[in-house]
């Protein structure tokens, strides 16, 4: 459909941005709104432009019930498993590379119909501090500070945009984080003033002057669970949906996109395909930083420890689902009753407990591991802090498993996906219990709690259960 125009740009060309913004495009489409294209732009490699480019930009979205298939189909049941549902995607009309397609990239924002700019970077690609300040110290920043014509990271390639915009004719930009990280528009604000008060000259300031007057940050709250597929699997679900394709992405039926209703410049309808727009954001980021992304995070990695390798098998595993049963529903939902009636917890726990068994999508647990200094400050320490005297024992071993889990990595020879690898290999020990020590007094991960001597013999203490 060449006649969608382009006015969302997006960076972070992923999985989850294909399979989650994209098909709410789409569905948009469907009912006769095509006037919102996207112009995505991946952000670590050229890879994901070339596929995208390889297939003309078009591609299918499989998303799978978790229902059981019938031993005995209908006599005339189709070929197709009706737990597969495929919708193709054609609401990304560009693709580029932020590195090396930078004059595509500065077009587009000149482009005066691109009214929305979203991200789905990650919580580190934001290169924020435990307290949600911009990491003035890390190495990348520091180099698009030096040279801010030529970045690299999110936040500088978002400094030279607002530089375009406001040299090109000062059209209001509203900026949607779709990442995991609370009150993510406001810390992206926060990051992006911060970033263009370090530079200096009349063209940076005049960005800066710009983001006051006419950029809006709205948070959001995203969740769709996308795993990356192995070939096994996704030949699995090619035969299963009758979809066969290069660039087939598989995810489930459960989608769910919050965002704060603070627009600049005109937004989309996408109330119209069942986004929910508010006024105050924190019920949803709460209910689901610390519900389903901590849960999913203690299934990496005491379900690794535990030799399993997906999720569908973590949470079978009677030891590991009365753990996160007793985390989700004696630990956590007490502590957000203050945002959503105690009912409506237990069904949303019990939702994601069913979500979790999906078997026709499976979901590496050490996809989810990785980035583990960055998650459990998002996911596991806000419940911990005001856990109080109230129950918190199986928080504990969610942070206890993931001290665990590294030190097995490293022992073992092998690496470990995190943005501090090399300060977390710094403080490496062959004695867990000294490693364990090192980890919970490390300020940059484990902020105000990095002092708490009650927390650091409750994780010792979890570490010697979880190895019994």
């Amino acid at each position: 459909m060449s006649d969608r125009p382009i006015r969302i740009l997006h960076l972070g060309l992923g999985r989850f941005h294909r399979a989650h913004q994209a098909v709410y495009m789409e569905r948009m489409a469907h009912l006769g709104d095509a006037s919102w294209g996207i112009s995505a732009f991946s952000m670590r490699s050229p890879d994901a432009r070339d596929h995208m480019r390889a297939v003309e930009l078009r591609y299918p979205v499989v998303e799978t019930e978790n229902a059981a298939k019938p031993d005995t189909p209908a006599k005339d049941a189709p070929e197709v498993d009706p737990g597969y549902n495929t919708i193709w995607i054609e609401s990304i009309r560009e693709v580029g590379f932020a590195i090396d397609d930078r004059e595509l990239l500065l077009a587009r924002i000149r482009d005066a119909g691109v009214k929305i700019i979203t991200l789905t970077i990650t919580e580190k690609g934001y290169n924020l501090t435990p307290t949600g300040d911009l990491n003035l110290e890390n190495p990348e920043v520091k180099n698009d500070l030096a040279d801010p014509l030529h970045p690299k990271t999110a936040v500088g390639i978002l400094g030279l945009l607002f530089r375009e915009r406001a040299l090109h004719g000062r059209r209001p930009l509203s900026v949607v984080s779709c990442d995991n990280l609370r009150e993510n528009g406001r810390k992206l604000e926060k990051t992006v003033r911060t970033y263009l008060s370090r530079l200096s000259g009349d063209d940076w300031d005049k960005a800066l002057d710009f983001v006051a007057d006419d950029v809006s940050f709205p948070s959001s709250m995203v969740d769709r669970i996308v795993p990356e597929l192995s070939e096994q699997t996704k030949a699995a679900i090619e035969a299963a949906s009758g979809t066969s394709h290069p660039e087939l992405l598989a995810t489930e039926e459960f989608t769910q996109w919050v965002i704060e209703d603070r627009f600049v410049g005109g937004r989309p309808s996408w109330d119209r395909v069942f986004v929910d727009f508010v006024r105050d954001i924190r019920p949803f980021e709460e209910m689901k930083l610390r519900l389903l992304n901590a849960t999913h995070s203690m299934l990496a990695y005491l379900g690794t420890l535990r030799g399993h390798s997906f999720v569908h098998e973590a949470i079978s595993d009677p030891f590991i689902e009365e753990l996160a049963r007793k985390m989700m529903f004696e630990e956590v939902s007490p502590l957000l009753e203050k945002f959503h009636r105690k009912d409506r917890l237990a069904e949303y726990c019990e939702r994601l407990i069913a979500r979790f068994r999906n078997e026709k999508l499976p979901h590496r647990l050490l996809q989810i591991a990785a980035d583990g200094s960055e998650k459990i400050q998002q996911r596991i320490l806000p419940s911990l802090v005001v856990a109080g005297e109230g129950p918190h024992s199986a928080l504990v071993m969610a942070l206890a498993s993931w001290i665990l889990f590294l030190h097995k990595r490293m022992t073992g020879g092998f690496e470990i996906a995190d943005p501090r690898a090399t300060k977390l290999k710094g403080l490496m020990t062959t004695d867990l219990s000294a490693f364990a020590e090192k980890v919970l007094k490390e300020p940059e991960w484990m902020a105000s709690l990095s002092n708490n001597e009650k927390l650091r013999k409750e994780t010792l203490a979890a570490l010697g259960a979880i190895q019994s």
